[in-house]
């Protein structure tokens, strides 16, 4: 089952980039992210390459800071290729005892719909257009929905978190988060430009801002407690036109700071 993405973790994944180049390097890859928070939080991704440059998964350190003493733990995303090339496999396991490990086999059911199956039979299916853009993901106790612009850059994705009940199994306390995206006027490149692997299995994580390089995300929750929230974006870029450093800036202001590796 997919992990819930709740607002702040939505809103502090940003996206990511390169630095520096040289003549005989063919492609830059994203090795490590570090996203700080103003209260000296961080989270910093490190991505996993095979032999053959495919990413093969990332770990996520969350140190946490509390009176000066810190905590810290990590969880770990992997993939599994088939023989085909495609994805058949992923895993999430956390570095927090108190939440479940996940996995899934992936299956593809024709050209425009994926499923990951998990070991106890839930299933999410995904739902692609013709242009292989992620339209939805439907799961157990989650829902999403993304809408387009005539230039393919994404425009709004709707989240939809269905606690249900753990007797009856009835949803309870509906939770949806609306978030509208806009965008520089200038095409950008994004983290995973040079990386032939598939967009939909980052925007499953919740790594939407890592793909879709906004300039501001505005979100709408539905919670009677909570209100409209808007962050904005500026970006330092390298000779290559890569972002290298971003700066969120909003109810909560954070710092990313991003490392490369090329490869020939």
């Amino acid at each position: 089952m997919k992990r819930i993405p709740i607002i702040t973790i939505i809103l502090i994944i940003l996206t990511t980039i390169f630095i520096g180049c040289s003549e005989r390097t063919s492609a830059w890859l994203p090795d490590e992210i570090t996203i700080t928070q103003e209260n000296d939080d961080t989270r910093i991704y490190k991505f996993l390459y095979n032999t053959d440059n495919q990413l093969i998964g990332f770990d996520i350190i969350f140190t946490h800071l509390t009176n000066g003493t810190k905590a810290q733990l990590t969880d770990s995303i992997r993939f599994k290729y088939g023989k085909d090339g495609r994805l058949v496999h992923t895993s999430h396991i956390s570095g927090n005892p108190d939440i479940r490990s996940k996995e899934a086999s992936i299956y593809y059911l024709d050209e425009n719909t994926i499923q990951l199956y998990a070991p106890d039979s839930t299933k999410t299916t995904l739902t692609f257009n013709d242009h292989k853009q992620l339209l939805s993901i439907e799961g157990l106790g989650y829902e999403a929905g993304y809408l387009y612009d005539s230039l393919g850059r994404v425009k709004s994705i709707a989240h939809n978190i269905l606690p249900r009940d753990t007797a009856s199994g009835e949803i309870k306390n509906l939770f949806k988060i609306s978030m509208d995206y806009q965008h520089q006027t200038e095409e950008q490149k994004n983290a995973f430009e040079d990386i032939d692997f598939p967009e939909w299995i980052l925007l499953y994580y919740g790594l939407e801002a890592l793909v879709f390089t906004p300039s501001q995300i505005i979100a709408y929750p539905s919670s009677e407690y909570d209100h409209q929230v808007s962050t904005s974006f500026s970006y330092e870029y390298n000779k290559e036109g890569f972002p290298t450093k971003i700066k969120m800036e909003g109810e909560d202001n954070m710092l990313v700071n991003i490392k490369y590796r090329g490869v020939k």
